[in-house]
This record gives C-alpha cells, structure tokens and sequence, in this order.
C-alpha cells in the first residue's frame, strides 16, 4: 500500500513536473511573440515618422541608414518562426529579437533626433535673459510677450510626441510667426543688424568684431549697454 502510494505521488509530480514545463513554454512563447509584434509595430512607426519628415522636406534621404539591416534582422527573425512553431524558444530567435529590437530603436530615434533639429532651426537664438531686457522698454512690451508665447508653443512641440502631420503644419506656421514677428520688431527701431547681434549672443557665436559702432551706437542710446558682459574664451 506504501509502495502504491509511493508510485502515485512520484507519477502526480512528474505530471506537475511537466505542466509546469509546459505553461513556462507557452509563457516564452507568448513573450517571444510580443517582441516580435512589438518590434514590428515600432518599426513601421518609426518609418511612418520618416516619410512624412520626407513629404515635409524636412529629411533628403528615402530611408533611415539602419532600415536595410532592420529587414534583414527581421526576416530572420520570421524565417527561423516559419520552420517550426517552438523555434521561437530557440536561442538564435532570442539574438535576433534583441538585435531587430536595438534597430527597430534607432529607426525610431533617427526620426525624433531630425525632427528635434528642425524644431531648434525654427527659434531664433535670443536668450530669456535678454528678453528680460527688452520688455523694459513700453515700445517693444508687447511684441515680447508675443515672443514668449511663440516660445512656449515651440517648448510644447519639442515635448516628446509622434510626428504627424498636424504637428508638421504647426512648425511650418510657427516659423511663419517668427519671421512675422521679427520683421515687425526691426520696423519698431529695432535694425536687423542690432537683432541679429542678440541672435548671436544667444547662441555664443558673438565676438567683440560683431560690436560694429552702429551697433555699439544704439546700444547706448536704448541705455542697453550693461545688458551685455565681455568673457574671455579659453581658446580659440
């Protein structure tokens, strides 16, 4: 009766023994399936991103550089699948899901790093600080304000987000306010040259040279010279 039972429980182990087996399969499976989908979904997303950063002008290239590798890595991935259903468990599938994945990725963040590039050409270079400045002024309060606002919406479009077309369309439009908004203030005696020197200061590219005496001229008269501070680069 000892030995029956014996038996009975080492056959009941063995059977949870392999159940076991069994729903860890399925559960890699399932797992190994959802990368595969996952991959797929993100890379046909990151191309979407490319083609209409393509229609927009906004990139040359057809394609991103690491698409070819991407479909090759894909390809293997559903042809090592095709020849036997448990060959997703196989460790070859296990490499190529994680490298279609690392390329799916670079697909996607080839796309956001242009688009992120475009934005920062869209801003003119000038600094808070010396918007700051300029407020002071009752002449050029308002076209400030308008400035800040502009800013504001190109912080909201550089957020992390899909690119869309309606998103595309509110660049083009913002970079239309920019320049908008930057020939109103040269005709409020502010001289293209004055602004192009704050554009410069803002992004660092300013020298002592670009100081010209008309520049420096009006400067005084707007009681903005102490705006400004002389550093010495380290090289050059």
């Amino acid at each position: 009766m000892i030995r029956d039972l014996a038996i009975t429980l080492e056959r009941r182990a063995e059977f949870v023994h392999a159940l076991k087996d069994e729903t860890e399969t399925v559960e890699q499976l399932t797992t190994r399936k959802t990368r595969l989908r996952d991959a797929v979904k993100a890379l046909n997303a990151g191309l979407q991103t490319w083609h209409l950063l393509v229609q927009a002008g906004i990139v040359q290239s057809e394609q991103p550089r690491s698409l070819p590798g991407t479909l090759k890595q894909l390809d293997k991935v559903r042809n090592l699948a095709r020849q036997n259903h448990l060959s997703l468990l196989d460790n070859d599938v296990h490499v190529a899901l994680k490298n279609l994945k690392n390329l799916t990725d670079e697909v996607a963040l080839d796309g956001q790093r242009l688009w992120q590039e475009h934005l920062d050409a869209l801003k003119p270079p000038v600094p808070d600080a010396l918007l700051d400045v300029l407020e002071r002024h009752p002449e050029w309060t308002g076209r400030i304000r308008q400035w800040r606002t502009l800013n504001k919406e190109h912080a909201r479009m550089r957020a992390p987000q899909p690119v869309t077309p309606t998103l595309i369309a509110q660049a083009q439009t913002l970079a239309e306010q920019y320049a908008s908004l930057r020939r109103a203030m040269v005709e409020l005696d502010l001289p293209a040259a004055v602004l192009e020197f704050f554009e410069c200061t803002g992004d660092g590219r300013a020298t002592l040279a670009d100081l010209t005496p008309d520049i420096l001229e009006w400067l005084r008269l707007h009681k903005l010279l102490s705006a400004f501070s002389v550093r010495l680069r380290p090289s050059l």
